[in-house]
């Protein structure tokens, strides 16, 4: 990007400049070389007024508004949210020094997707500014365009019919952009309200990309874009030897369907099932047109069901809210996976249980200087085939465990074992609790049958608390917690950082450790933007006397990025795999 780019969108549109710093002079004139018109404000409150102004005034709104964050009187934050209350569509940029973490995650949870970093470097400057004002200046020619076929159509309405052909041809085009989705190249959404038919038979699912507004918020649209066209192509791949019509039908959800009839093989969804997952499993999606990334979708799917889109839906919303990795909407099919797992498992886990095959695995927890201060303890299975010894992953067992009644006697087998194990060992341990099981009396119940059981042990427990961003009743976590630590326990909220997890619930909670998810860190040697959001956790931690805790580290480079940026305690493969003894 250099100034020359800048000029050729900037040059007749309009800034409001909203600075309280001396130095917004010197600003204020090189938006004045770039820009048509330049208005300046004070601060945030000025700057609303002068906002409100200039649109009575010329019944327009300013192009762009660029806003300093700290301010007095109003902030940029309280600024940019009264901007957004009278027009949601206002380009907004926010120069900020990214040392206040909650005013930026404010600010993008408003909406907010432009920044310029103080000290403002002309090339970061010159950057932003290009990419908002070609926004800017690409929707004006689409609107302008839009207006254009307007009037076009309305000449056309009187033509002969030389003209009435171009209007069909015209209307043809509009046609296949309703019908068909133009960044992907299936079908939409409204191709797909008008060919199904609710009556007839179908197998329907319903493809939901995970945590796709992280993967968006940490690579871009451009790159979003283009995961999107790769998982089209994905879903392509898996379609090439069979006849499902394929669809794009929000911005990261797909659907695929089929009619079929009577002497449909009712297996043959199963084999299906399976096929997709395991062509989205691997399939080798890019950011950046080289770096892997890992992409995982959620399936809902339904089977000859009346309102087949609705039911699918609903199999989808079951596996997000439990997350499992696909849900069938049709509890009368003794076929169902979900059946089927708990069928299969149920005489597995009873079995474990018997054998004293329920297992504690360690994995530490180091600081700085790589010394062990605590373990995460997880659950394992073992189990024997013929001559060979197995351990099982959580992955495999945890949700049908939770279908049969064997969970409870499962968690207070791990919960005794690693009270025993670590009773007489001078390290701190976790435990791992969902936000389900904060609702279970009975498991609650054991935890404070133990902790009374093995006196002072609370002082060295942490409870890590799973899932913050399915918490929908603050007041019930907020007792477990006080309830807790009338006990000595301190508390950890995992997996921060993914899905709607925020600092409202962080405040509310008053944790003692944050656990940054292994998505910002794994790749945080090499990613700008994991890097940044990672920087501002570990700053607002800090402010509100949180200690900080990265999982996933597994190499030295990720490790010395950690150590250098503050992180207080690292987790992963490059210390130790989880251990069964220790």
């Amino acid at each position: 990007m250099n100034l020359k780019d800048l000029l050729q969108y900037s040059k007749n549109l309009t800034v409001l400049y909203v600075e309280d710093d001396i130095s917004k002079e010197v600003t204020a004139k090189l938006l004045e070389e770039i820009f048509a018109i330049v208005d300046i404000a004070s601060d945030g409150l000025d700057g609303l007024s002068k906002y409100n102004e200039y649109y009575q005034t010329h019944n327009l709104f300013y192009d762009v508004v660029i806003s300093d964050i700290n301010m007095p009187k109003m902030n940029g934050v309280e600024l940019s949210k009264n901007i957004f209350e009278i027009n949601d569509k206002q380009e907004l940029v926010i120069v900020s020094a990214y040392n206040d973490p909650r005013n930026l995650i404010d600010l993008l949870n408003i909406g907010v997707s432009s920044f310029i970093q103080k000290p403002m470097s002309f090339e970061n400057t010159i950057k932003t500014l290009t990419k908002v004002c070609q926004d800017i200046y690409n929707s004006n020619i689409v609107k302008q365009y839009n207006e254009n076929m307007k009037e076009q159509n309305e000449d056309l309405t009187d033509s002969n019919q030389l003209l009435e052909k171009k209007v069909s041809e015209r209307t043809q085009d509009l046609e296949n952009l309703l019908y068909n989705d133009k960044l992907t190249g299936l079908k939409s959404y409204y191709s797909l309200m008008k060919n199904i038919d609710d009556s007839a038979l179908s197998i329907f699912f319903v493809v939901n990309l995970d945590s796709f507004h992280n993967i968006n918020n940490l690579y871009g649209f451009k790159n979003s874009n283009s995961l999107l066209y790769q998982f089209a192509q994905c879903l392509n791949i898996f379609n090439s030897t069979l006849d499902y019509n394929l669809y794009r039908v929000y911005a990261d959800e797909f659907v695929l369907f089929k009619e079929i009839d009577d002497n449909y093989y009712l297996q043959s969804y199963e084999k299906d099932l399976f096929k997709l997952i395991s062509t989205i499993k691997e399939y080798n999606f890019t950011v950046n047109d080289r770096d892997s990334i890992d992409l995982n979708a959620t399936i809902g799917l339904s089977i000859a069901e009346k309102n087949p889109y609705v039911s699918a839906g609903m199999a989808l919303r079951h596996a997000k809210k439990h997350r499992l990795n696909y849900v069938i909407y049709n509890n009368t099919l003794d076929l169902s996976s979900s059946i089927n797992d708990v069928l299969k498992w149920s005489p597995r886990l009873k079995t474990a249980i018997e054998n004293d095959m329920i297992l504690t695995a360690f994995q530490p927890i180091v600081d700085k200087e790589e010394n062990v201060l605590k373990f995460e303890v997880l659950m394992r299975v073992g189990e024997k085939a013929n001559e060979s010894f197995n351990i099982i992953s959580p992955y495999e067992f945890l949700e049908p465990s939770k279908k049969t009644k064997h969970y409870n006697s499962m968690m207070a087998i791990l919960i005794e074992k690693s009270f025993i194990t670590m009773y007489n060992r001078k390290e701190d341990f976790s435990i791992n609790l969902s936000y389900e099981d904060i609702y279970n009396r009975t498991l609650i119940n054991i935890i404070k049958e133990n902790l009374t059981r093995f006196k002072k042990i609370g002082s060295r427990l942490i409870i890590e608390i799973l899932e913050t961003e399915s918490i929908e009743d603050l007041e019930i976590m907020q007792k477990f917690v006080t309830e807790f630590r009338k006990f000595g326990v301190r508390i950890a909220i995992d997996d921060f950082g993914t899905g709607h997890s925020n600092f409202s619930n962080i405040i509310a909670i008053e944790p003692d450790y944050i656990k940054i998810d292994g998505s910002f860190i794994k790749n945080i040697h090499n990613d700008a933007k994991a890097y940044t959001i990672v920087k501002g956790i570990i700053s607002a931690s800090k402010e509100l006397n949180i200690k900080t805790i990265a999982e996933f580290v597994h190499n030295k480079e990720v490790f010395d990025v950690l150590v250098e940026l503050g992180i207080d305690e690292f987790q992963g493969y490059y210390f130790s795999e989880p251990l069964l003894n220790i």
